[in-house]
Formats: structure tokens, C-alpha cells, sequence
């Protein structure tokens, strides 16, 4: 299977979820690395993340980056949003917060504050 079929097959299971459990967000792609935000209740959330840490066969070094209560959704209307990041979108990422940053914070002991983290996928979601 090739990636673009791997991530596909991804979202359809991720959107598929998230639909029936009022869960909303965006995963973003770029050369074998996913960042993925997540939106919903606690009572949702909560156990979605547990079953990706338990998912070992495709999920390695997974990071929690924040987690946070906010007033409104980012993505009301996105069971999963996607964005494969080109050099453009890259651009845009890198200008808020390098990538190599976001995608290494917690190896380095470096954190990055969610409103930054926030941006990001603000920026994106267009």
C-alpha cells in the first residue's frame, strides 16, 4: 500500500469516529511525520488517545503537546481535516514555529506555548 493510500485508509477510520463522537481536529502530513489536533470533550478525547498510545504498530514516538479547554472549535465542521504540507505550507509553519521544533519539542526538553501550537493549525486550516 502506498502512503497515499495508507493515509486515506487513515482518515477514513479517523473521520468515521469522529463523527459518531462529536470529535473534530486536523492531521497534518509531511514526509512520515503526522501533528494531529484533536477537539472534543474530555469524555472523548480522553479514551481516543489512549486507543492511538496503545496502537504501537502505527504510531511511534507519540508526543502530547498541550492539552487545553478552549471557548470554540477550530475546525466545527471537520470530522479530520487533512494538510499535507508542501514547501509553501512549510513556509507558513516554520514562521510561527520551526518544524523541526514542533516535531522534536519533547526529545529536547523545549516546550512550545498551545498558543503557538494554536497558530499553527489556525493558519492551516484555510
Amino acid at each position: 500500500m502506498d502512503v497515499d493510500n495508507s493515509i486515506e485508509a487513515i482518515l477514513q477510520e479517523a473521520r468515521s469516529h469522529n463523527e459518531k463522537n462529536g470529535i473534530t481536529g486536523q492531521l497534518i502530513y509531511r514526509a512520515g511525520i503526522f501533528v494531529q489536533f484533536l477537539e472534543g470533550s474530555r469524555d472523548k478525547i480522553e479514551p481516543l488517545l489512549g486507543r492511538i498510545l496503545l496502537d504501537q504498530s502505527r504510531h511511534e514516538n507519540l508526543k502530547v503537546l498541550f492539552k487545553q479547554e478552549l471557548s470554540e472549535r477550530l475546525f466545527p465542521d471537520w470530522s479530520m481535516a487533512y494538510k499535507q504540507l508542501d514547501d509553501t505550507a512549510l513556509d507558513i509553519v516554520n514562521s510561527i514555529v520551526p518544524w523541526q521544533q514542533l516535531i522534536n519539542t519533547s526529545n529536547n526538553g523545549e516546550k512550545i506555548s498551545a498558543n503557538r501550537i494554536l497558530k499553527v493549525f489556525e493558519e492551516l486550516k484555510a
